[in-house]
């Protein structure tokens, strides 16, 4: 009960409960899997960190952005537009100069993942743009 109490706050916009998820631990920077998500009319990015089974909309609101990194060095970095309200995850999207990026891992082999319905292009760090 008090886990759905805290998910529907976050989703709200608590801002209490978003400097908490911030604080949580170090552990939310790393280790997030990127996805690319097929849906009947379009295709979409997907942070999802596998340990702590959460998408990355329970630390970020919606319009805000996020960088992805490899050895400290950017290699993407998404706008998070909307959220899937089936799947309840965030909807990313590449910023516009990320757009090749975006368009090769279209075309990689991927592993699919059967809980997520989604295809593995990747694992990153992350760091919150300010």
């Amino acid at each position: 009960m008090l886990a759905s109490l805290q998910t529907f706050l976050k989703n709200s916009g608590c801002s209490y409960c978003q400097e908490n998820d911030y604080s949580d631990s170090k552990e939310i920077y790393s280790n997030w899997s990127l996805y690319i998500k097929e849906y009947e009319m379009y295709s979409s990015l997907i942070l999802y960190h596998d340990k702590m089974k959460k998408d990355i909309s329970f630390y970020i609101k919606q319009n805000e952005s996020i960088k992805l990194l490899k050895k400290n060095k950017i290699i993407i970095e998404v706008d998070y537009i909307s959220k899937d309200d089936v799947n309840h995850l965030a909807i990313l999207v590449p910023h516009e100069k990320y757009q090749e990026y975006y368009e090769n891992i279209e075309k990689k082999n991927k592993n699919f993942n059967h809980e997520l319905n989604a295809y593995l292009v990747d694992s990153f760090d992350i760091l919150f743009k300010k």
